[in-house]
C-alpha cells in the first residue's frame, strides 16, 4: 500500500454525504447573501489569525510551565518516594529493614535520579525531581513532533503539528499542575507513564497511515512505553486496545510482531528478573501484605469510581471525535488516542480506588483528542497557509518571549500566594513548625496512616526517617478486625491479625531503637479529635497507646515527653533531643 494511502479513514456513508452537501449549500446561500463577504474574510484574515493564535498560546503555555514550576509544589507520594530513592541510594535494602514499599521497586530505581542529581548540585530534592520531569517532558514533547512529521498525512501542515505541540505541552507541564484538591499530580506515577507512552501512540497513528520509522526508533519508542507501562501494570489495557486496532485495520497478524510490542514485552520479562535478583523481598513481604490489607486501602464502590458526571463528560469527548474525526486530517491520530484514552479509563476503573492521580492519563488522553480534533478542523477552516510576517524567526520567537511572560507574570503571584497558603495552614504548617525547631539530620517521624506531605519537608529540610515505614498501612485492617468488623472484605483469621499486630509493634519498636526520633508527632485518631484519620473512618484510636501495649515499645516512649498539641496530633520530644 502506498504511504500517502490513509487506513484510518473509511468511506463516508449516504447520509454523511447528504448532511454535508446540505451543509455547503447552506454556507454557499448565505456566503452569496452577503456579496461573498464571508468568505473573503476568512481567506484575507483566517491564516493571520491562527497563526498569531498559535504562536501566543505557544508563549503562554511556556509562561504557565515556568509560574507553576517556580511554586513550591505540595507532594505526598512522590517526596516519599524520592526519600526511599535517596536512601536506596546510598545502600538501603528495600522490602526489609530499611524500607517497607507498597509500590514494585521500579519508581523507587527511577525517583534515585532526581536524588543523586541533588546531591551532586546542591538543589533541593523536590527542585531536582521537577527539573528531572520537565527535561523529560521537552525530550518527549521534541521527540513527539519527530513523529509526527511521520505519522500525519502529506496534506497536514507544519502549523497543524505545531498546534499539537502547544496541546500537549499545556496538557502535560501545566495540567498536572493544580489538582482539585491541593496536592499536585506533577511527577506522579501517571504523569511519567503519560511521557514514557506518547512516542508509542504516535508511532501506533503513523502505523494506521502505513509509515513506518527506523527499526531502531521503533524500538526506542518500545523501551519507553515498556517502562511506563512497568510503572502501572493496569494501564497494559491501552497496549491491548492500540494494538488490536492496528489489527483490525491492518488485517495483518503479522504487525504484533513490529518491534514496539516485542521490545515492551522484553522490558516487562527483564524488569521482572530484576525484582526477583535486587528486590525479591516485593514478592516475598510486600505482596502479601497488600493482598491482605492494602487493597481496601481507599476502595470505593464503582458509582464513586465512575460518577454519572464523569461518564457524561468522556461520553460527549468519545462521541464528538467519533463523528468528526474522519473530516480532520490528523484521523489516525485522534483513533489511537482515543483508544488509549479509553484503556485508561478502564485501567482507573479496574484499580477501585477513585484517586485523582489514577484519572490522569484518560483525562489528558481524551483532552488531547478533542483538542487535536478541534485544532486540526479550525485550521482547514480559516486556512494553513504561511504568514509572511510570523515566517521571520525573530519575530515569531518576540511573540513567544512576550505572550510567556504576560502569562508568567499574570499567574505566579497567584500561584505563590496559594502555595504559600497551602504550606501555612493545616497540618503542613506542623510539619514545618515542629521539625524546624531541630537541625539537618536529626530523627524524625510522624504517626500516621497517611502520608500527607511530610516527606516533603522531610526530604528538602534533610532530616532522617525514623521508620522503615512511610505511613502505617496496615494497622486499618489490624484495628478494624480488632474492632470485630463484619465487613468480609475487610476480615482476617484471627491468628493473623495477631500476627500483624505483633509485626507491626517489633517494627516499630527496632526502629525507634536505631534510629531514636527526637520529634515524634503522633496524629489523634480519638473521641477529642474532629480530624478523621486516613481509612479509620468508623474508629476511635489513640495510635501511641496502640503501641504502647507492647511492654518494649512503652519502656522507650518514656522517654518521649508531650510537649503540644497542634490541630489534630500531638508532638512528644524526646527527652535528650538537641534544638537548633
Amino acid at each position: 500500500m502506498p504511504p500517502e494511502k490513509s487506513l484510518a479513514l473509511e468511506p463516508l456513508t449516504a447520509v454523511e454525504r447528504r448532511f454535508l452537501a446540505f451543509a455547503g449549500a447552506v454556507g454557499e446561500t448565505l456566503d452569496a447573501a452577503l456579496g461573498g463577504l464571508a468568505s473573503a474574510t476568512v481567506r484575507a484574515f483566517g491564516a493571520p489569525i491562527a497563526a498569531v493564535a498559535l504562536t501566543v498560546a505557544a508563549g503562554a503555555v511556556i509562561g504557565l510551565a515556568l509560574a507553576y514550576f517556580m511554586v513550591r509544589p505540595v507532594w505526598d507520594d512522590q517526596s516519599w518516594l524520592l526519600y526511599a530513592g535517596g536512601r536506596v541510594l546510598h545502600g538501603a535494602q528495600l522490602y526489609g529493614r530499611d524500607i517497607v514499599e507498597t509500590n514494585p521497586p521500579l519508581i523507587v530505581w527511577l525517583s534515585a535520579i532526581p536524588m543523586a542529581l541533588a546531591a551532586a548540585t546542591g538543589m533541593l530534592p523536590t527542585v531536582a525531581l521537577k527539573l528531572c520531569v520537565m527535561l523529560l517532558i521537552i525530550g518527549n514533547l521534541a521527540w513527539v513532533w519527530r513523529l509526527l512529521g511521520r505519522s500525519l498525512p502529506a496534506p497536514a501542515s507544519e502549523r497543524l503539528r505545531f498546534g499539537i505541540l502547544i496541546v500537549l505541552g499545556y496538557l502535560l507541564a501545566v495540567y498536572p499542575w493544580p489538582d482539585r484538591q491541593t496536592w499536585s499530580l506533577f511527577g506522579q506515577r501517571e504523569h511519567l507513564l503519560l511521557l514514557l507512552t506518547l512516542p508509542y501512540l504516535t508511532l501506533a497513528a503513523g502505523r494506521l497511515e502505513a509509515r513506518g520509522v527506523s527499526s531502531w526508533e521503533a524500538a526506542l519508542a518500545g523501551l519507553a512505553a515498556g517502562i511506563g507501562y512497568c510503572l502501572k501494570p493496569h494501564h497494559l489495557l491501552v497496549v491491548a486496545g492500540v494494538e488490536a486496532l492496528l489489527l483490525y485495520r491492518r488485517r495483518d497478524w503479522q504487525s504484533v510482531l513490529r518491534p514496539e510490542p516485542l521490545v515492551m514485552l522484553l522490558t516487562g520479562l527483564a524488569y521482572g528478573a530484576a525484582i526477583w535478583a535486587f528486590a525479591p523481598g516485593f514478592f516475598t513481604l510486600s505482596l502479601p501484605l497488600l493482598m491482605e490489607t492494602y487493597n481496601q486501602i481507599g476502595f470505593v464502590t464503582l458509582s464513586f469510581v465512575a460518577p454519572p458526571e464523569l461518564v457524561l463528560k468522556m461520553a460527549i469527548v468519545l462521541v464528538v471525535c467519533l463523528l468528526l474525526h474522519r473530516y480532520a486530517r490528523t484521523s489516525s491520530l485522534i483513533s489511537v488516542l482515543l483508544v488509549a484514552a479509553c484503556g485508561s479509563a478502564a485501567a482507573y476503573v479496574v484499580q477501585h480506588k477513585g484517586w485523582a492521580y489514577q484519572l490522569l492519563p484518560a483525562q489528558v488522553l481524551f483532552r488531547t483528542a478533542l483538542g487535536v480534533l478541534l485544532l486540526d478542523l479550525a485550521l482547514r477552516w480559516l486556512g494553513d497557509r504561511p504568514v509572511a510576517l510570523l515566517s521571520r524567526r525573530p519575530v515569531a520567537l518576540a511573540i513567544v518571549a512576550l505572550s510567556a511572560a504576560v502569562a508568567a507574570a499574570a499567574t505566579y503571584p497567584a500561584r505563590a500566594a496559594w502555595a504559600a497558603t497551602t504550606w501555612e495552614e493545616g497540618i503542613t504548617a506542623g510539619f514545618v513548625e515542629n521539625f524546624g525547631a531541630f537541625p539537618r539530620g536529626t530523627p524524625v517521624y510522624f504517626m500516621s496512616t497517611n502520608l500527607h506531605a511530610v516527606f516533603a519537608i522531610v526530604t528538602d529540610g534533610g532530616y532522617v526517617w525514623s521508620s522503615r515505614w512511610p505511613a502505617l498501612w496496615t494497622l486499618p485492617a489490624i484495628l478494624y478486625n480488632e474492632a470485630g468488623t463484619k465487613d468480609p472484605k475487610r476480615q482476617l483469621p484471627p491468628d493473623r491479625v495477631q500476627s500483624l499486630a505483633h509485626q507491626l509493634r517489633s517494627d516499630m519498636v527496632a526502629d525507634f531503637r536505631r534510629w531514636q526520633p527526637a520529634v515524634v508527632m503522633v496524629e489523634r485518631c480519638g473521641d477529642d479529635s474532629p480530624w478523621v484519620c486516613y481509612n479509620l473512618e468508623d474508629l476511635e484510636v489513640d495510635l501511641a497507646d496502640w503501641f504502647e501495649r507492647d511492654p518494649e515499645f512503652a519502656a522507650i516512649w518514656s522517654h518521649y515527653s508531650l510537649e503540644r498539641q497542634y490541630l489534630y496530633y500531638d508532638v512528644y520530644v524526646r527527652d535528650d533531643a538537641v534544638r537548633r
